[in-house]
């Protein structure tokens, strides 16, 4: 397995072992972001840039009714390591996700949110940090990190959401939620076809997947602002995740007890129509 000890050459941190420099990509999911997400996309590819990384950013855009397209679009146009990825329908954050991994061509995928809560020296941290890992998830509760601006409801929330997640899985990670993760392309492949959800659960769904085929996900605690108008909304999707909890539950269970109908998940062989601008 490689050894990914860390070396300082010309003033940034890269990988050292048997390969010097692995390739990144990054996921942003975005729905309706035509606000900040021209913004982030040029925090993030800055980012990137700076810390020499070999790297593409895969924006996937689910159900748009905004200018969101075309401000990635644009941006595009002038960086040939982005690309656009457009689905007709919202397939969800969990959607998003696997669908873009039709398009990875890196062997680290790092994931983020589009209002770039996670600021981008934030998740090269993470990135730099996986090692010999499956995963590393970014927490904004495990001693060390900070939060900036969280309302008090979205904290209760949030805490709460954790306990449940802990007592229906038995995953000791603080915080399941935080939007910056990274993993081994290979590993969350594998986990993205044996998901049974896609929307604010997934996450859940994804770690519970990872961690019960025996991967290490390490948890360090990051530098986190909490931007204003979320797509997550408390009241609108607090029934849905519950719902998505107890359907990762009950596939969970079937596949600890290797039920012959374990076997049944989310179908994305047929996700709706596509349109990806690359090689341009």
């Amino acid at each position: 397995m490689e050894t990914a000890t860390m070396r300082r050459t010309r003033g940034r941190e890269v990988w050292g072992g048997t390969r010097s420099k692995r390739t990144i990509s990054l996921i942003i999911p975005a729905y309706n972001e035509e606000a900040r997400i021209g913004q982030t996309l040029k925090l993030y590819h800055r980012g990137l840039v700076s810390y020499g990384f070999d790297f593409e950013i895969i924006v996937v855009m689910d159900g748009c009714a905004d200018r969101t397209p075309e401000i990635v679009q644009h941006f595009a146009d002038d960086q040939e390591n982005v690309v656009p990825v457009y689905y007709a329908r919202k397939l969800g954050k969990g959607g998003a996700i696997c669908a873009a991994l039709r398009e990875v061509r890196g062997d680290v995928v790092a994931i983020a949110d589009a209002d770039c809560a996670t600021p981008p020296e934030e998740l090269l941290r993470l990135i730099v940090s996986l090692g010999d890992a499956d995963g590393v998830i970014g927490s904004r509760y495990v001693k060390g990190s900070e939060r900036e601006r969280l309302p008090v409801a979205r904290f209760i929330a949030s805490r709460g959401f954790n306990m449940l997640v802990r007592l229906m899985f038995g995953l000791r990670f603080a915080d399941t939620q935080c939007g910056a993760k990274v993993f081994r392309a290979d590993v969350l492949r594998s986990a993205c076809d044996s998901t049974m959800v896609s929307g604010f659960a997934f996450d859940v769904d994804l770690l519970v997947r990872i961690v019960r085929a025996g991967g290490v996900i390490r948890e360090l605690p990051i530098h986190w602002d909490h931007i204003g108008n979320s797509s997550l909304s408390l009241k609108r999707d607090v029934v849905g995740m519950a719902r998505e909890l107890v359907a990762i539950f009950v596939h969970d269970t079937k596949l600890r007890l290797s039920w012959p109908t374990a076997t049944a998940r989310f179908d994305r062989t047929e996700m709706y129509s596509i349109h990806t601008r690359r090689g341009r």
